[in-house]
């Protein structure tokens, strides 16, 4: 019986505590639902939002979410969905009979106090110690736009590429040779076949090894980079070679049904050695396939190809045809005396594409027989004037060279030699040479002065001039977002480099990874390009003659590839003296030559010095003085450890100054900015000197009569409007301002545009000061607390606004009210993106009035997490030219275009269908509720994209007349489950669709705000 009753105690205690914990949590629910409802799920939310923003910009950068983030971001998913349950149940508590109801809120008042609240507070207590992505997401392909690369479709081209394309294929068949002559096209035709192929291949990887890249370690490298920056440099740091080729080798072997491009190789490699698993010697059809383009056989067997394919030149019936294709002017070819001598122009191109491709623009010029007749002579007659290997192929390209209509567009053309091989140009870096040569202006106007032309109508001429050489087809353009580049080929770049050491004293020894400076007959060179090389030992040099010194990207480098951060870094010293004996110097580039911390006394003797560009020497701490540098027009110490810049205040002639993010310097003479009269360009953003002295600077800068290009940064709220007041902003061609008052900002918002960057303000306190620049053209506000936009004033003035970037808002549940809008407001604003918006319920309300947002074309919605849809049919009605729509990282979004509230849904069961006549994107992204894009027809002439991922709802499209259509983005699994009511509609749309990965750059770019 003691026993029982010992037991029956325990019990009883157990029951009796268990039964007051119960009560105790059926106490706090009221309390604890309310802390659930409006604060602890609104931070997980918020943490959410942020993490998935960070995301978002990574996955941009193609890099992977960790599965540690994935998982989390499940498991805040599924905690959002118990939290709202359990919000729903308490609501209707009186809904049911009172004793099941008081047992129900027993057992939720326990689940919410012991299980939701502890798992919202894991969630937010989550730390990610490894950060939040891992190495770089791969490219399933690099895509080359190769119908714009095949001039015309010759026969025997379209033969080529089929016939590589069937070797590919064949699981037979694992390696491959694609061997000619240089300019014959083996890039060409291999860039069609990697389009081609990117479907049917998992992934493909090319890599230009060209001759100064064709050593095991750079190879190694350029392969290694395809699979992210962590694996690069971790391969870069092992020292021994087997381990590194096996740890490539391995690497490669993990992926399936991979094709390897090695184009342009030179000389005869090991696979072995590098890294490259052979494919005879793997039994898997899914494995590794390499393909080879070179200009000798040789090479192919040294990797034991199994098929080798010729390309041989163009058949006479093909050249003609590609040179009629660029001529374009049947009337001319065609005239009765010219043909005759264009077939035999044709005819000394020997067939060779990129021979006809340089002198079809030089001959398109010529309207007369006797223009003919006298250049063919000269065709024919240069060809024994050029030795070696390639000179029958350099005369051809010396012609077009010859035929460049002026002395300064040659030394333009030559220019592009003194960067790598293979190397895409960046046209502004290029213009920017130009410039300081000199070339561009025809004249110098004095012995001091090369010019005295303002930098703005310098690059307009040199824009003028990039045209004229690539109208002539003498470099290939290439276009990269908002950046544009050029390119030379292989060929022109050897001809140019000859032409240049025989003709101009020029020497160009870019990326040949040399360790010490060449051995040269220094005292004749009189320009020098060392881009790109690995030299740390500077010696004393003896170069009266030497005008221009490149020496970017120098140091101990691996390849072109940094060193990475967990290898220590060396510091290099310049002997003192090492600019002594190159008094003639007048453009120095040391850039991006990590190695140097102080630069000799002997740069302060550089008299003659136009040019300085020292940007991005992270470890460079000491400059000497520059105050006898009086001819110096351009100075760039962006992304410099500088403490002090002594003399400043004498460079008179000084256009371009740049101290962009330099966080160390803390002394500049204090009217130095005052005394730059001639100065066109300024950058200071993230400049310490500005930062601690901007109000002193602000007035400096409104005396500078000749400034057209601005770039500051603010921490003061009180020095920014002292700017926004004193400073010419109509002056300006072009301007960027950043105002940070209690937050960082890093967003690049927009290229070339007048532009304003806010950062912390509450401006919804501010209403009466807050001010942009009227002519403000681009404007990104970042957790400011603003209002609806018609309450701010300097928005709806700034009559040029054509972009508006908000994001990080948690207090506003509309941002448009159509009602408190005035006809035009917001006229010129082209494009408008919202992110992070926490309480957005709508984005609109009402009906626009006239002109109002008459220009939008672009908009772009992303993590709002209270939005049910994107625009009233009234109000999407409106927006005639709108051409992009992108929503993504939105969970509660239902439809793109539904009913407004209930005030003005009268309106919108009036509209039968909408027009959007001029939208060409739509692209949706991680929708989980999506069911709809719209319950009403879209009628969309000029759709051209439409992209979807993550919306496992969408089963429909509302759209009609898609004879614009060009492509469908998505994947297998959602296509599978669309749902057609007309089966013609899908069998019509089944070819455009193409099974993608969301995060792949092609689709992340589309759009683009």
């Amino acid at each position: 019986m003691e026993y029982l009753a010992q037991k029956l105690g325990k019990l009883a205690d157990f029951i009796c505590d268990y039964g007051v914990r119960r009560v105790n949590n059926l106490m706090k629910l009221s309390t604890s639902i309310k802390t659930l409802r409006d604060k602890k799920i609104k931070d997980l939310v918020a943490k959410e939002s942020d993490i998935k923003a960070k995301l978002l910009r990574e996955t941009e950068q193609k890099m992977q979410p960790l599965e540690e983030v994935n998982l989390w971001l499940t498991r805040v998913e599924e905690a959002k969905t118990k939290v709202e349950a359990a919000i729903t149940t308490y609501e209707h508590k009186g809904d049911d009979n009172c004793f099941v109801r008081f047992r129900q809120l027993f057992e939720l008042a326990e689940s919410v106090e012991e299980e939701v609240s502890k798992e919202v507070e894991e969630l937010l207590g989550k730390q990610f110690q490894d950060g939040l992505v891992m190495k770089q997401l791969p490219a399933k392909a690099t895509l080359f736009n190769s119908s714009s690369l095949l001039r015309i479709r010759s026969t025997m081209t379209e033969k080529k590429v089929e016939e590589i394309m069937r070797l590919l294929k064949d699981p037979k068949v694992g390696k491959i040779g694609v061997y000619g002559m240089g300019g014959v096209g083996k890039t060409t035709i291999m860039k069609t076949v990697n389009d081609r192929l990117a479907a049917y291949f998992a992934r493909i990887i090319w890599v230009t090894v060209t001759k100064e890249k064709g050593g095991i370690e750079m190879l190694q490298s350029m392969i290694a980079e395809q699979f992210g920056e962590d694996f690069q440099k971790n391969l870069l740091c092992e020292n021994d070679k087997e381990k590194r080729a096996s740890m490539l080798s391995n690497e490669l072997k993990n992926e399936k049904k991979l094709l390897l491009i090695l184009d342009d190789l030179w000389d005869e490699i090991s696979l072995d050695k590098v890294g490259i698993p052979d494919p005879q010697r793997t039994s898997s059809s899914e494995g590794c396939k390499i393909a080879v383009t070179t200009r000798s056989l040789v090479v192919c067997d040294s990797i034991n190809t199994q098929v080798n394919v010729q390309i041989n030149c163009l058949s006479d019936e093909d050249a003609w045809n590609l040179f009629e294709a660029i001529v374009e002017n049947d009337d001319l070819l065609y005239n009765q005396e010219i043909e005759p001598l264009a077939r035999d122009v044709v005819r000394e191109c020997g067939g060779l594409p990129l021979a006809i491709i340089t002198i079809a623009p030089v001959m398109k010029r010529m309207k007369k027989a006797k223009q003919w007749s006298y250049n063919l002579d000269k065709l024919r007659k240069s060809r024994a004037e050029i030795e070696g290997p390639d000179g029958n192929v350099f005369q051809l390209l010396r012609f077009s060279y010859d035929h460049l209509k002026t002395e300064r567009i040659k030394k333009c053309f030559l220019y592009c030699a003194f960067y790598p091989e293979d190397q895409q140009i960046k046209t502004e870096d290029l213009i920017e040479y130009w410039m300081v040569e000199g070339f561009i202006e025809e004249e110098k106007n004095d012995e001091f002065e090369y010019n005295t032309s303002s930098r703005r109508d310098e690059i307009g001429k040199g824009l003028d001039i990039l045209k004229e050489i690539t109208d002539s087809c003498m470099l290939e353009t290439i276009q990269e977002k908002e950046e544009e580049y050029v390119k030379m080929h292989d060929l022109l770049r050897d001809l140019a480099i000859r032409i240049m050491r025989e003709d101009y004293g020029f020497i160009s020894k870019a990326g040949l990874q040399l360790k010490q400076f060449p051995d040269l007959a220094w005292e004749k060179v009189s320009k020098i390009s060392l881009m790109d090389n690995r030299i740390t030992f500077l010696p004393q040099l003896n170069c009266p003659n030497l005008s221009t010194l490149l020496l970017r990207r120098n140091g101990p480098t691996l390849g072109f590839f940094a060193i990475p951060d967990r290898m220590k870094l060396p510091s290099i010293k310049f002997p003192e003296s090492f600019f002594s004996q190159m008094l003639a110097l007048e453009v120095l580039d040391l850039s991006q030559s990590d190695f140097i911390k102080v630069l000799p006394s002997s740069l302060s003797e550089l008299t003659n010095l136009r040019a300085l560009y020292l940007q991005f020497m992270r470890q460079l701490q000491e400059i000497p003085s520059l105050a006898k540098l009086t001819k110096l027009q351009v100075l760039h110490l962006g992304g410099t450890s500088i403490k002090e810049l002594q003399g400043l205040e004498n460079l008179a002639s000084l256009k371009f100054l740049n101290l962009d993010d330099t966080s160390e310097l803390n002394y500049i003479q204090a009217d130095a900015l005052y005394k730059l009269s001639l100065l066109e360009e300024l950058h200071l953003w993230e400049c310490q000197f500005f930062s601690d002295k901007d109000s002193t600077c602000i007035q400096d800068l409104t005396h500078l009569r000749q400034l057209s290009i601005v770039k500051m940064s603010f921490s003061s709220y009180e020095n920014y409007l002292k700017a926004i007041a004193h400073i010419k902003w109509n002056n300006l061609t072009d301007f960027s301002i950043k105002l940070c008052v209690d937050s960082e900002g890093s967003v690049e918002l927009a290229h070339k545009m007048k532009v304003v960057s806010v950062y912390g303000l509450d401006i919804y306190n501010q209403l009466s000061s807050f001010c942009i620049p009227v002519n403000t053209e681009a404007l990104l506000l970042s957790q400011c607390d603003i209002p609806i936009l018609s309450k701010i004033p300097c928005i709806n003035s700034a009559k040029s606004l054509k972009k508006l970037y908000l994001e990080f808002e948690d207090s506003r549940d509309c941002l448009v009210m159509g009602n408190e809008m005035k006809p035009n407001m917001l006229a010129s604003l082209e494009a408008l993106k919202l992110e992070y918006f926490y309480e957005l319920k709508v984005i609109w309300k009402g009906v626009l009035p006239s002109g109002c947002l008459r220009n939008l074309k672009s908009i772009y919605v992303d993590s709002c997490h209270c939005l049910k849809n994107l625009f009233s049919f009234k109000i999407l009605q409106q927006l005639k030219n709108i051409e992009v729509i992108k929503v993504t990282f939105n969970d509660e979004i239902e439809e793109i275009s539904g009913l407004a509230d209930e005030d003005d849904q009268r309106d919108d069961t009036l509209i039968h269908e909408i027009a959007l006549p001029k939208l060409r994107i739509l692209h949706l992204r991680d929708l989980p509720n999506l069911h709809s894009i719209s319950t009403k027809a879209w009628v969309c002439e000029s759709l051209k994209i439409i992209a979807v991922f993550g919306c496992p709802g969408l089963r429909k499209f509302p759209f009609e007349r898609l004879s614009a259509l060009k492509s469908i983005y998505g994947t297998n699994e959602w296509w599978e489950q669309m749902e057609w009511d007309d089966p013609a509609s899908m069998t019509a749309l089944q070819p455009l669709f193409m099974d993608c990965d969301s995060n792949s750059p092609d689709i992340a770019e589309l759009g683009a705000f």
